[in-house]
C-alpha cells in the first residue's frame, strides 16, 4: 500500500530531488490516484495471462528468521533444505553473526552490495551485526538481574514509565498517545547515568524485528555512504526495478495509528526494541575493527527514534513474506518477511488479476488472467476464505475494511 493524492506526474521533480523514483510505472501500467483514496496500478492497455509485468530485484530491508539462518541464503533466499542439506556450508562470519551463501557467486554479490568502498570488504558489516549478537547474549543472560546496577534503569523505567503501555485498549489509542511514548523513551535513554536493565527479554519475533530494522538501518549507513549507488534503478521499456531508497520506503504508507490501534500492545514492544537496539552503541564504541563512519551513522539513526520508527511504521501491511520454493500442492514454509517496497503499490482485491512468485532474491508479478486497459492490477493479500474471515482478516493486519465486487457478492449472498 503506497500513499499518495494523485499528483504524481505534476512531482515528478521531487522524487529525483530526493534521490528517489517516480512510483512504479513501466510499458504495461501506470501508478495514479484510485477512486477510493491513494494509489494503485493501472493497466496502460490490455494485458495477456501470464504476462511479467514487475520484477523488484530485492528488498530494501528484511530479515530471515533465526532458526533459519543457516539454512536460507543470505542472498538469493534459497532454502537448504530443498537441496537435501540442513545448511549452507559457505560462511562469511565474525564470532556468531554473520552469513550463509548457497554458492561463491551468491557471496561475492552480497559482499559486492554490502561493501562500503568497493574493495574494502564488509567488516563494517560483521562487527555491528556482531554487537548485536553479543547485545542478544547479554539480555539472555541478565535476566531480571541487568546488565548493569544503576540507580536509575531502563528496565525499572519500562515497568514505571511504560507500565500503561502494556495494558493499553485500542479505544486510548491517539496520535499523541503515540508521540509522547516515543519521546519518554527518547529522554530516559539520553538521561546521564542511565543503564538498561533487561527485566523483560525480547521474544522471538520482537528479535526478528530488530534485526528486520537494523538491517533497514544499514542500507541506510551504505545509501549514505554510496550516494551513486543503483539501487533503484528501471526504465520505462523494462519490467525491472531495484531494491529502491530511503526516500522511495518513506513513501510507503504510514500504518503506526491503525496498526497500534488493531494490535495495542506493539506500542510497547516497539518501545523494547528501540531500547535494544540502543544498547549497540557501547559495544561498537570498544570494537577496535569498526569504522568510524557507519558507527556514527548509526548512532545519529538511533539517537533519535524518528528512523527507527518510519521503519515500523511502514512495516505493517506494506511488506511481504520471504517462503520457500516448495511446490503449490505442497505447505510452504514462511523464512522471513522483507519490503519490496515498488510491489507494494499493487492494491487488494479477493478476486485478484495478478499474484507473485519468488526467483532467488527478486519477486515478480503476473497477471493470472486477461487484464483490460485501465483495470486496476490488485494482488491478494489473504487467501481464500469465507467472506467474514476475510474482511476481519484485512481489517486486524492489513487496517482496511474490504468492499470489492466479490466481498459486495458473497455478503449479498449470506445475507
Amino acid at each position: 500500500m503506497a500513499t499518495g493524492t494523485g499528483e504524481e506526474d505534476a512531482s515528478i521533480s521531487k522524487y529525483i530531488a530526493a534521490g528517489s523514483q517516480p512510483p512504479p510505472s513501466n510499458h504495461l501500467y501506470e501508478t495514479r490516484a484510485t477512486p477510493y483514496g491513494g494509489r494503485g496500478a493501472f493497466a496502460r492497455g490490455p494485458i495477456a495471462k501470464n504476462t511479467d509485468i514487475l520484477s523488484c530485484a530485492g528488498p530494501y530491508a528484511s530479515v530471515i528468521f533465526r532458526p533459519f539462518k543457516k539454512e536460507v541464503c543470505a542472498w538469493c533466499f534459497a532454502y537448504a533444505f530443498e537441496s537435501g542439506k540442513s545448511k549452507w556450508s559457505i560462511k562469511l562470519s565474525v564470532d556468531n553473526a554473520g552469513a550463509w551463501f548457497c554458492s561463491e557467486h551468491c557471496e561475492e554479490l552480497w559482499i559486492k552490495e554490502h561493501e562500503l568502498v568497493q574493495g574494502e570488504g564488509v567488516q563494517w558489516w560483521l562487527e555491528i551485526n556482531g554487537a548485536f549478537e553479543r547485545l542478544i547474549a547479554q539480555m539472555s543472560q541478565s535476566g531480571t538481574k541487568g546488565t548493569r546496577k544503576s540507580s536509575r534503569v531502563v528496565g525499572e523505567s519500562t515497568s514505571t514509565r511504560f507500565a500503561h503501555l502494556e495494558d493499553l485498549k485500542s479505544k486510548e489509542v491517539t496520535q499523541e498517545l503515540v508521540d509522547k511514548a516515543w519521546s519518554i523513551a527518547e529522554k530516559t535513554l539520553s538521561d546521564k547515568g542511565t543503564a538498561i536493565q533487561f527485566t523483560q527479554p525480547l521474544n522471538n519475533l520482537e528479535l526478528d524485528t530488530a534485526r528486520y530494522l537494523l538491517d533497514g538501518l544499514l542500507h541506510k549507513i551504505l545509501e549514505d555512504a554510496r550516494p551513486d549507488a543503483t539501487r533503484a534503478l528501471s526504465t520505462l521499456s523494462s519490467i525491472a526495478i531495484g531494491a529502491g531508497r530511503w526516500a522511495d520506503y518513506l513513501e510507503l504508507q504510514d500504518n503506526e495509528v491503525p496498526h497500534i490501534c488493531s494490535k495495542p500492545y506493539v506500542l510497547a514492544s516497539h518501545v523494547r526494541i528501540y531500547c535494544f537496539l540502543r544498547q549497540l552503541f557501547p559495544l561498537l564504541a570498544g570494537s577496535k575493527g569498526m569504522p568510524s563512519g557507519p558507527s556514527d551513522l548509526l548512532r545519529r539513526y538511533l539517537t533519535s527514534s524518528t528512523t527507527v520508527r518510519a521503519l515500523l511504521q511502514r512495516d505493517p501491511g506494506n511488506v511481504f513474506g520471504i517462503w520457500d520454493m516448495a511446490p503449490e500442492a505442497e505447505e510452504s514454509e514462511m523464512l522471513g518477511w522483507g519490503a519490496y517496497v515498488f510491489g507494494s503499490y499493487f492494491n487488494h482485491d479477493c478476486d485478484p488479476n495478478i499474484t507473485k512468485r519468488r526467483e532467488g532474491r527478486a519477486v515478480v508479478f503476473y497477471t493470472i488472467r486477461d487484464v483490460c486497459a485501465d483495470e486496476e492490477l490488485c494482488i491478494s493479500y489473504v487467501d481464500d476464505a469465507p467472506v467474514g474471515e476475510r474482511i476481519a482478516h484485512l481489517e486486524r493486519d492489513w487496517f482496511f475494511s474490504c468492499r470489492c465486487a466479490k466481498c459486495i457478492q458473497d455478503l449479498a449472498n449470506v445475507s
